[in-house]
C-alpha cells in the first residue's frame, strides 16, 4: 500500500467491456469495502465509483486538455460479439436509453435497432483498436486470477493506494460475469435487429458488398425492414458465422 497521492488515470475501453464495474472495483479496493454485493446488478453505471479512474471509450483522444499526459489503460478483448451484446443490452435496453430519448415511438424504436447508430456500436466493437491491451476482457471468462494480478499491476504501476483482497475482486468478478447476457439468444437470430446489425458489420469488416454495404458505406433507412436485411445478410451466413465464432464466449463458467 503506497502513500504517495497518485494522480487519476483513464480506463479507455469500447462500451460494453466492463469501464464502469472495474472502476467500482477499484473504489472497493481502496476502501477495503467488502459489503455484499448485487448479484442482481444488470449494469455498473450508477455505481459508486474510484475518483481515481477516468473512463474514456477513445484510445487515441483524451478527456479534456488537461487530462492529455494522464496514463491510459486499455480494456478490450477478443470476444467482440460479447462486448457488442453487453452493450446494446445494458445500455440500451436495461438502462432503456432508447425510450427515454424517443418518448416510447414504438416506431422509432425498431428503427434504432436497424439504422447505422446500431450498426457503428458493433462496427466499433470489432475494429476497436487491440495493438496495446493492458486489461484483457477475455481473462474476465478465462484466467479470472491472471485478470486480479494484472489490476494490481495497474494499480502499483498508477500508484494507486489500495488493499489486495483476491476473495473480494473473485466476488467481484464473478458479479461481473451474472451480469452479462448470453450471446447465444442473439446468436444467428436473423430475425432479430440486434444480430442483423453486427451481421452487417461482419461483412463490413470482410468487404462483402451487397445493396446495403455498397461503396465502403453503410446505407439503412426506414425502409429496410428486419425481412429486407435478412435477404441481404443470408446469403453470407456461413462467413458471418465464422467470423462471429472467432469472436464469441459462450461458456461464462459461472462459479
Amino acid at each position: 500500500m503506497l502513500t504517495k497521492n497518485p494522480e487519476p488515470f483513464i480506463i479507455c475501453f469500447p462500451g460494453g467491456a466492463g469501464g464502469h464495474w472495474l472502476s467500482s472495483l477499484v473504489r472497493r479496493l481502496e476502501c477495503n469495502d467488502t459489503q455484499q454485493f448485487d448479484i442482481l446488478m444488470q449494469n455498473f453505471h450508477s455505481a459508486l465509483k474510484s475518483s481515481n479512474v477516468l473512463l474514456s471509450h477513445y484510445p487515441y483522444s483524451t478527456i479534456l486538455p488537461k487530462h492529455q499526459n494522464l496514463k491510459k489503460i486499455i480494456l478490450t478483448g477478443s470476444y467482440q460479439f460479447n462486448i457488442y451484446i453487453n452493450l446494446v443490452c445494458k445500455n440500451h435496453i436495461y438502462d432503456n436509453f432508447f425510450l427515454k430519448m424517443l418518448k416510447n415511438d414504438i416506431q422509432k424504436k425498431f428503427n434504432v435497432f436497424s439504422n447505422e447508430f446500431t450498426f457503428s456500436e458493433a462496427n466499433s466493437k470489432i475494429n476497436y483498436p487491440k495493438d496495446k491491451i493492458d486489461l484483457n476482457f477475455d481473462l474476465i471468462f478465462d484466467n479470472p486470477d491472471q485478470f486480479t494480478q494484472d489490476i494490481y499491476s495497474v494499480l502499483d504501476q498508477n500508484q494507486i493506494k489500495y488493499i489486495k483482497n483476491d476473495l473480494l475482486v473473485s466476488r467481484s468478478i464473478n458479479q461481473f460475469r451474472q451480469s452479462c447476457p448470453n450471446p447465444l439468444i442473439f446468436f444467428e437470430d436473423y430475425n432479430n435487429p440486434i444480430w442483423l446489425a453486427w451481421a452487417l458489420a461482419c461483412i463490413h469488416t470482410l468487404g462483402i458488398k451487397n445493396n446495403v454495404n455498397k461503396n465502403d458505406l453503410v446505407h439503412l433507412y426506414p425502409e429496410w425492414t428486419v425481412e429486407l436485411l435478412k435477404q441481404e445478410l443470408l446469403p453470407y451466413k456461413t462467413q458471418i458465422r465464422e467470423f462471429t465464432l472467432e469472436r464469441i464466449k459462450t461458456d461464462f463458467n459461472i462459479e
